[in-house]
């Protein structure tokens, strides 16, 4: 008796709402579908990115292993520089005090004497030269501030035509304008 409808209407009104209840779900499935499709593809493109990065990673990883197994080597080359780097600075400070002391001895002329031999070594210096006197030789001595002088007997020598009686001296010790900056 439950499969007798004597109310057409109703039959109607029971296949229509069978009909949307059909496009409902074939529509909520169709849009599901393409819900989890577009997650999907997007999930993909999301692990794809992350693969690549990973494997970036990796090969960051292993080019600095690689660079660290080379790490003693540079830091051996990075500590060879800083001493070469220190030497350069030593050289060159010795270098500008050994003009600054020919500067000092050339700004002090020398009356009545004669220099052949200048030699400045670890801030000593050391003249040899003649002088026409032993008082020419101390003001020069007393001008430069040396400590030591070394004085031989007047000998004839032959200087510029003329032939003269001079005496040889050496003149020996440390610039006093050097020895504050240093």
């Amino acid at each position: 008796m439950s499969a007798l409808n004597l109310m057409p209407w109703r039959e109607r009104r029971r296949q229509s709402a069978l009909r949307r209840w059909c496009w409902g779900t074939a529509l909520t499935l169709s849009l599901s579908t393409c819900l989890v499709a577009l997650v999907d593809h997007q999930l993909q493109s999301w692990q794809q990115q992350h693969a690549r990065q990973q494997k970036q990673w990796l090969e960051q990883d292993v080019q600095l292993k690689t660079r660290l197994a080379d790490a003693p080597l540079w830091q051996g080359r990075q500590r060879q520089a800083q001493q070469l780097k220190t030497q350069g600075l030593h050289w060159q400070q010795q270098q500008q005090q050994a003009w600054r002391a020919l500067s000092q001895i050339l700004a002090l002329p020398p009356q009545g004497v004669q220099m052949t031999h200048l030699t400045w070594q670890d801030q000593q210096v050391r003249i040899r030269g003649w002088a026409v006197s032993a008082a020419h030789v101390q003001a020069w001595q007393d001008a430069l501030q040396l400590q030591r002088v070394e004085w031989h007997p007047a000998q004839w020598r032959h200087a510029e035509g003329l032939a003269m009686r001079q005496h040889a001296f050496v003149l020996e010790g440390r610039l006093q304008a050097l020895g504050t900056g240093s």
